[in-house]
């Protein structure tokens, strides 16, 4: 989905949102008819994801069930119909003879960020209560998996060659393009590949952003006995960006720019048969999710 692509394109703290992202969005990712399934194992999904990170106690996972349950039950109340609305609103906007047009995109992406850092702040609370439980082996398993991501994202985009890692780009949108449009014009397949050739690589950016990241989280962990823990948790979850450097600032936002481009050339040259496509496809994940807000907790 071109919106998913966006949000991969812009999104500084994919990997240390992981939590949040395997639980709001891997339905998307999943595909339409996945998209319930998933929803309704989001409890064991998380607890699955988080335990890549750390091992809690019995006791500790009972508190992580608690809260989370809290989570997910504003997410089903006041999040899912919201994306069901957005859904068929995107649908409705491919039908023959519309356009979605650069400022529509743009405020798509906005609004994709906007959702992304709703749910780090509701999700901030449940790091808030665990958090001060964790003893010094968990911090440090915790840190662990985090030098983990930052070891896969050096040695998968940083110290890659600069052409595979070009190609690379390239093969996720067309495949994730492919998902949703089905089969690509000679023409798309064109935009595609002039703009993966010319646009810079920010790997080397998000990798020192990372470092600087995953050093706070170890400051704040080594304090999570204080009054002021929560706020720090809460701060570093849901705004990564504060520890932006100016260069990296300007870096991510020219990113930005560049897979904005990237759908502002393409969206114009869907054709019929691409458009339709993509409305079953977005209307079925709306129905998924308009089901999974409708269904008991």
């Amino acid at each position: 989905m071109w919106l998913t692509q966006i949000t991969a394109g812009v999104a500084a703290r994919r990997k240390a949102l992981r939590l949040i992202a395997v639980g709001a969005l891997l339905a998307m990712a999943a595909g339409c008819s996945m998209a319930r399934l998933a929803y309704e194992q989001l409890d064991r999904l998380v607890r699955w994801e988080l335990g890549r990170y750390v091992s809690l106690t019995a006791e500790q996972r009972t508190v992580f069930d608690r809260e989370f349950a809290v989570f997910w039950q504003w997410h089903r109340d006041e999040e899912l119909p919201g994306w069901v609305d957005e859904l068929r609103g995107l649908a409705t906007q491919l039908e023959p003879g519309t356009s979605i047009d650069r400022a529509r995109i743009e405020a798509t992406s906005t609004h994709l960020s906007e959702i992304m850092r709703r749910l780090s702040g509701r999700f901030a609370p449940i790091a808030c209560v665990v958090g001060p439980q964790l003893d010094a082996a968990q911090v440090e398993e915790v840190l662990d998996g985090v030098d983990e991501d930052i070891d896969e994202l050096r040695e998968e985009q940083v110290e890659i060659d600069p052409e595979d890692a070009r190609k690379e780009t390239r093969r996720s949108i067309e495949k994730g393009l492919r998902r949703w449009l089905g089969r690509l014009t000679g023409a798309q397949e064109q935009v595609i590949d002039a703009w993966a050739a010319d646009r810079p690589s920010v790997a080397g950016a998000w990798l020192d952003y990372r470092l600087r990241w995953r050093a706070e989280l170890e400051s704040v962990l080594a304090r999570r006995g204080d009054a002021a823990f929560c706020g720090r948790i809460t701060t570093l979850m849901a705004d990564g960006a504060s520890l932006w450097t100016p260069a990296q600032k300007q870096a991510f936002a020219d990113n930005r720019t560049r897979w904005l481009d990237l759908f502002a050339a393409l969206i114009p040259t869907l054709t019929p048969e691409q458009r339709g496509h993509a409305q079953q496809r977005l209307r079925e994940l709306a129905a998924e999710f308009e089901a999974a807000s409708r269904a008991p907790p």
